[in-house]
């Protein structure tokens, strides 16, 4: 028996889809932030998000970020779940 919620035409916004991986690139490293080319961020409008937390998650120490290549879930300004291509 479904309840009368599970039915209803919101019921499937309730679970949302993951985002989208992209492959993305290092431009350049901006103080402490990383620039992110991807086919949604430009290189003349990169997203930019903090250089530790990506190193973190690539798993390379962050002056070897530039010029990195990887796959990742870019969820707002956010880089989530990054992955280097070798």
């Amino acid at each position: 028996m479904t309840e009368d919620w599970e039915t209803s035409p919101d019921a499937a916004r309730s679970i949302a889809e993951p985002p989208a991986r992209v492959e993305a690139r290092v431009q350049l490293l901006f103080g402490t932030q990383a620039e992110i080319v991807t086919a949604h961020h430009p290189s003349d409008d990169p997203l930019r998000v903090p250089a530790a937390a990506l190193a973190l998650q690539l798993g390379v120490p962050i002056d070897e970020l530039a010029g990195r290549r990887f796959t990742a879930a870019i969820v707002g300004e956010d880089v989530q779940d990054a992955e280097l291509i070798r």
